[in-house]
């Protein structure tokens, strides 16, 4: 089987009686068997069939969004690696957080395709700027000798981040959902931009 998924819908019937599955939507199913990956969602018999299938959609889409957010960041770090020597390290990481909690907010707020694909690109260019910028702004002003020290106590940090993150988000999701879990890594995000607001960088 290839290709992406496809999802048949059929709609809740308004009609008295036992609802049957249309027979046209079983031959399509028929016909697709054993030759491309689907999903038959019947609203008769799921109690919340637009909210199942929403999510059916957002999940067919999961890999076109990596994607999006895979190829910004690239591009952005490809073609724009000069930003934070051009701009400077700590505006560059402000504006980098500035996006980051913008495009986590979008994606918690506004849960729609649109909304999703909007969050994606402000949080994949935050994303592709901030690493950069946080190494510029961890050495700016270090020593040459000790500046293996302070990227190697970055790298980790960072690297502690990126492994603890998804873990803690994922039982902050278990409580409160994902869009709960979009608003609270804006949260971090904004907590992270206050932080940086208020300790004396380099050029500003």
């Amino acid at each position: 089987m290839s290709g992406r998924r496809l999802l048949l819908f059929n709609p809740r019937s308004s009609a008295s009686g036992k609802p049957v599955l249309p027979m046209s939507l079983l031959a399509v199913g028929a016909a697709l068997e054993g030759r491309r990956d689907y999903r038959i969602i019947d609203g008769n018999l799921e109690a919340r069939p637009r909210e199942l299938l929403d999510s059916a959609v957002r999940e067919a889409g999961a890999g076109a969004v990596l994607g999006l957010f895979a190829g910004i960041v690239v591009v952005i770090r490809s073609v724009g690696a000069t930003i934070p020597d051009r701009l400077g390290a700590a505006v560059t990481t402000r504006v980098s957080l500035v996006l980051c909690a913008s495009g986590l907010g979008v994606m918690g707020l506004w849960q729609t395709s649109a909304g999703l694909v909007t969050g994606t690109v402000l949080l994949g260019v935050g994303v592709a700027l901030f690493t950069p910028a946080l190494f510029a702004l961890a050495v700016e002003g270090v020593p040459a000798d000790e500046r293996g020290s302070v990227m190697g106590t970055t790298s980790a940090f960072l690297d502690l981040a990126f492994g603890l993150g998804p873990a803690t988000l994922g039982f902050v999701a278990a409580s409160v959902g994902r869009g709960g879990t979009f608003i609270a890594g804006a949260v971090v995000a904004a907590v992270g931009l206050v932080i940086v607001l208020g300790t004396r960088l380099g050029r500003t």
